[in-house]
């Protein structure tokens, strides 16, 4: 099957490519510059260059191909609007362009924030209603209503992964580095709870989903598992690192006024800030969990990799290339 994989030279959308290859499809990256195509093509990775804005780019793109990963999104914490801009607008103008095409699969790479965290620790389940609390899980539910709209022209999936960890992620890369030199802040305390998942089950589940049959528009939770206390991960991390690391739960009340000061001062002096109001509203939710025993059963798919040897494997690799 040949697949055109947006965001391909994203951490997650590089190992659907490697997983897509591996289950003997046909990857073909969608880059917006011929840079980033020369990187992917020295990894043996098919590209085809276009942006979503360019009609006639996605069109030419779309030649051939059968089914769609559309895991390109993203947007800045400092511009809400970025968000929309990022993961809503594209994901319309790359429906519009496959409606005109030979496409019969597309699926949609959501979030954990599109369904919002837990208030009680139950995780969300794959039916679960979705209630964002995020410019960032907003967007992505807007996404997702109009995958849904479009299930009449293709056979649509939806995969909202939990945080994904893994050499070369940067997303979680200063927690790691937090435990590295022996200390581990955790704002909200440390009774909060989470789901993750190692990139590469993530994007073998991905690849489960254009070879599966289910109901037109399901959306599926992937996970490794079963959802854990933030301390368990922190301990991993020491055990790693062969050193103690100090676990510093910061309460709230604390918390909530020293990050907004923070984010006060970065825009007074003209500076972007990742901590913004809507990011110390998700840092201080207890629990962002999921769970998958629905997805397993329906895409017959299982995470093979458990957090101890999926942490310790990302730690080795942050000390060998020097990221800590």
């Amino acid at each position: 099957m040949n697949v055109l994989v947006t965001g391909a030279n994203g951490f997650l959308g590089r190992h659907i490519c490697e997983a897509l290859r591996s289950q003997g499809h046909v990857p073909l990256a969608f880059v917006r510059r011929a840079a980033s195509a020369q990187q992917l093509q020295k990894a043996g990775i098919d590209c085809r260059v276009g942006a979503f804005d360019d009609a006639l780019s996605l069109q030419t793109s779309l030649k051939d191909i059968s089914a769609i990963v559309h895991s390109a999104g993203g947007g800045k914490a400092s511009r809400p609007a970025s968000f929309f801009e990022n993961n809503v607008t594209p994901t319309e103008q790359l429906l519009q362009a496959a409606s005109q095409s030979d496409m019969k699969r597309f699926i949609l790479i959501s979030s954990l924030a599109a369904a919002g965290p837990s208030p009680d620790g139950t995780p969300k389940l794959n039916t679960s209603p979705l209630t964002p609390i995020s410019p960032y899980g907003e967007s992505k539910v807007q996404a997702e209503e109009l995958v849904q709209q479009a299930k009449t022209r293709f056979h649509m999936g939806i995969v909202r992964p939990p945080a994904i960890y893994g050499p070369e992620d940067t997303r979680l890369l200063p927690l790691f580095r937090a435990a590295y030199k022996r200390w581990a802040p955790i704002p909200g305390g440390l009774r909060k709870t989470l789901s993750l998942i190692h990139v590469k089950d993530c994007a073998a589940a991905i690849v489960r989903t254009l070879e599966a049959d289910y109901p037109n528009g399901t959306a599926f939770f992937v996970d490794d598992g079963a959802p854990h206390p933030v301390t368990e991960l922190i301990e991993l991390m020491g055990l790693a690192y062969q050193h103690r690391v100090i676990t510093l739960g910061i309460p709230g009340w604390l918390f909530k006024p020293l990050a907004l000061a923070g984010y006060g001062l970065s825009k007074t002096l003209g500076r972007e800030s990742i901590i913004t109001p809507s990011k110390i509203k998700e840092l201080l939710c207890p629990h962002w969990v999921c769970e998958s025993t629905q997805t397993q059963a329906i895409l017959n798919w299982q995470p093979q990799i458990p957090l101890d040897r999926g942490i310790a494997q990302t730690c080795e690799w942050y000390q060998q290339e020097g990221w800590l």
